[in-house]
């Protein structure tokens, strides 16, 4: 399990653009980005600490929210079946 975390977060830090812009990536992979929260999450740190956020911060708030509670009952969900 643990390896499987780690390729995950490893390949969407990777592949996510935080040190660069998403205009360098391939269109495919803008589109897959525009539904993956780590874009919207460095924008809302852009935001707070520079004040030049990219995106509105209603949406990247909305992202990141729905990611969350997403995450978060397919947590609970996997938990109790173990049972």
């Amino acid at each position: 399990v643990l390896l499987i975390c780690n390729f995950l977060i490893f390949s969407l830090f990777l592949f996510s653009p935080i040190a660069y812009s998403i205009e360098q990536l391939p269109k495919w992979l803008q589109k897959v980005h525009e539904f993956l929260p780590i874009i919207y999450m460095a924008d809302m740190i852009r935001d707070a600490l520079l004040n030049v956020g990219k995106y509105e911060m209603s949406k990247s708030y909305c992202v990141v929210l729905i990611w969350t509670v997403l995450c978060f009952a397919i947590t609970v969900k996997v938990m109790y079946r173990k049972k």
